[in-house]
């Protein structure tokens, strides 16, 4: 009984443990864009090209504007920051917006908003947006089981404390039956 006690004492704290460690998640940048335009593809070349150091900061969210989803999703985005949108590619990374790409001008930009809103762990305006938001199940699993450890430490806990608190029976001996 003693082994599970610790076993289970040790699976609460593996468990919980996730909970505390907060690392930075990388910065959503979404790219709206459409097949066979110029300029959305020198964009997707240019985030697919940079270097490992910009590569850690980011995830690219492709987003094709000829699918009907996405086009209701890309009126949620224009309506959201009011801005007057003329063209792919239109791109969002964190709370900023960018339409168009030019080579030789828009990089310097794009790196630094990439940067900055890692840097500052800006929320994801484009994901707030979404219909259907997946919601993190990893995290939820993590929470859910470290509730039924906990909540079975504790009934082992309960369950050994009575048997403690239980007053004993005291043992006669044969001696003092027999008087």
């Amino acid at each position: 009984m003693k082994k599970f006690k610790k076993l289970l004492l040790v699976l609460s704290v593996l468990a919980l443990l996730p909970l505390g460690v907060s690392a930075k998640d990388k910065v959503n940048v979404y790219l709206f864009k459409k097949e066979g335009c110029p300029r959305c593809a020198e964009a997707l070349e240019f985030f697919n090209g940079l270097d490992e150091e910009y590569k850690s900061y980011f995830n690219l969210v492709i987003k094709d504007v000829s699918k009907t989803d996405t086009n209701a999703l890309l009126k949620k985005v224009v309506n959201h920051f009011k801005v007057n949108m003329k063209g792919v590619p239109f791109m969002v990374i964190g709370n900023q917006t960018y339409e168009g790409f030019k080579v030789g001008e828009t990089e310097e930009q794009l790196k630094t908003a990439i940067k900055t809103n890692y840097e500052n762990e800006t929320r994801d305006v484009v994901a707030s947006l979404m219909v259907n938001k997946k919601k993190n199940s990893s995290s939820i699993i993590w929470i859910l089981l470290a509730i039924i450890v906990g909540i079975g430490f504790l009934m082992v806990m309960a369950k050994d404390n009575k048997k403690e608190v239980a007053p004993k029976k005291k043992a006669t001996s044969k001696k003092n039956s027999k008087k």
